[in-house]
């Protein structure tokens, strides 16, 4: 039986580990925190009796790898899709618009809930419709990777208000980034292979019972079952190569990992990058990863007595927050959690406990009867480096997933997977590394290699 070595148990580790465990490897993953998910985790504090997502996440229709690997797991049955999509925005003074799309073939069934949208007027209803036909019948090419989102917006007639109401909320939310600074080539496969798919594709999957009971746990037991080792609180320190008898060693705080077949990093970039660089090994495609830089994603959870929107979340407008998340109930209080996309600019201009105050107080320009006074208690989950920010030019810098030394393997969001950094990026990772892998050792067999 052929061993394999995974460093990181995010999704990406966890999905390398479930392929390749389906297909007769025993696997050992080393984790450095005493949990797993990555970035995808719920944590406990004494304050509250339920689970708590370190943040919202949402997944769209098209998470096709996603929702495999929970269906493989036993746990897409825990997720909570929308019939269509459906998005709620809010603004001041009581204002309010939906975007719903309709059941009408692709891509009539997003620009149909376009023209119903009450927050633009003809002509910018008719321009919206102009750039989605558009982007309905391009085909991608690395052109695509030279322009910002905004470059391309303004070429085809977004007026700001469009902007400000209906593109850069899409772009941060599924980017992590301003759409000045993020290349247009992510937000067209954002849309291609998400909103103008079909209906299934872009609606929106909600996770009502936290990210690790849906997404994490029932991948271990899984993995579990099938002898899968998973050590927790093994950081990795060092990797080198033993020349004398070509085998990667990975040291811990823990001790030695060496006697293994293949050995796979599912670790972020900004994680990997230093200990390739101190490795002394000659990497495939890496060294390209230098420059690259991750956005925060802040989240600031608070408990209120009274629900402050119908439905299970809400775009928000002309204030900072730019989503709202509304969870369970327990003990005649309701879990809400406000949602900003790319924010380390405002992480560095005040302090965490000034910033959510100023965050929970803006919340009355929008809900008139909104008394911050009732929050019985807030927490504020800030994910450093959430995604990689993928700038124009990046996208030709980030390494394809697989082989990057002999029989050692790259996977994560940030590698190059065909989509931008998402959930489903990792998971898709995952997989491809664990199809190369089987395919060398088929290869081996056959003494092609």
């Amino acid at each position: 039986m052929k061993t394999v070595l995974v460093l990181g148990s995010g999704l990406a580790g966890l999905t390398t580990a479930v392929h390749l465990s389906e297909k007769g490897f025993k696997v050992t993953i080393l984790e450095k925190r005493p949990f797993a998910g990555g970035r995808t985790y719920s944590f406990t504090r004494d304050f509250w009796p339920e689970k708590i997502d370190n943040g919202p996440h949402v997944m769209l229709g098209c998470y096709s790898a996603l929702l495999e690997l929970l269906d493989l797991v036993g746990s897409v049955h825990l997720l909570d899709p929308q019939l269509k999509l459906n998005i709620q925005y809010l603004f001041p003074g009581a204002k309010s618009a939906n975007l719903s799309a309709s059941g009408l073939p692709a891509p009539f069934h997003f620009l149909s809930g376009l023209v119903r949208f009450s927050a633009f007027n003809w002509r910018q209803k008719w321009n919206l419709a102009k750039a989605f036909f558009k982007i309905a019948f391009m085909s991608e090419h690395d052109s695509l990777d030279e322009l910002t989102a905004i470059e391309w917006l303004n070429k085809n007639s977004q007026d700001e208000h469009s902007v400000q109401l209906f593109w850069r909320p899409m772009v941060l939310a599924t980017l992590n980034e301003e759409p000045e600074n993020v290349s247009f080539l992510q937000l067209f496969r954002v849309l291609k292979l998400g909103f103008l798919k079909g209906k299934n594709a872009s609606r929106m999957i909600l996770i009502p019972r936290g990210l690790t009971e849906t997404l994490i746990e029932p991948v271990i037991h899984w993995l579990e079952k099938r002898s899968c080792k998973l050590l927790y609180n093994h950081r990795v320190d060092e990797i080198k190569y033993e020349e004398e008898c070509n085998k990667i060693t990975v040291e811990t705080n823990k001790g030695l990992f060496k006697e293994f077949d293949y050995w796979v990093s599912a670790l972020p970039f900004n994680q990997i990058r230093p200990l390739l660089n101190n490795s002394k090994i000659k990497f495939k495609n890496v060294l390209k990863i230098e420059n690259f830089f991750g956005n925060a994603i802040l989240n600031l959870h608070f408990w209120y007595p009274e629900r402050l929107i119908s439905e299970s979340f809400a775009s928000l407008h002309e204030v900072q927050s730019q989503w709202l998340f509304v969870n369970q109930r327990c003990q005649n209080l309701i879990h809400h959690t406000l949602v900003i996309s790319s924010a380390d600019q405002l992480l560095e201009q005040q302090s965490k406990d000034q910033l959510s105050r100023i965050l929970l107080e803006e919340l009355k320009l929008i809900f008139s009867e909104f008394d911050p006074d009732k929050i019985k208690k807030y927490y504020l989950v800030v994910e450093n480096n959430a995604t990689l920010v993928c700038s124009p030019n990046v996208e030709k810098l980030r390494p394809k997933p697989g082989e990057i030394f002999d029989r050692f393997y790259i996977a994560g969001d940030w590698t190059q997977t065909g989509l931008p950094p998402t959930m489903e990026s990792a998971v898709r990772s995952g997989k491809m590394v664990a199809e190369e892998i089987e395919k060398r050792l088929y290869a081996n067999l056959q003494g092609i290699v």
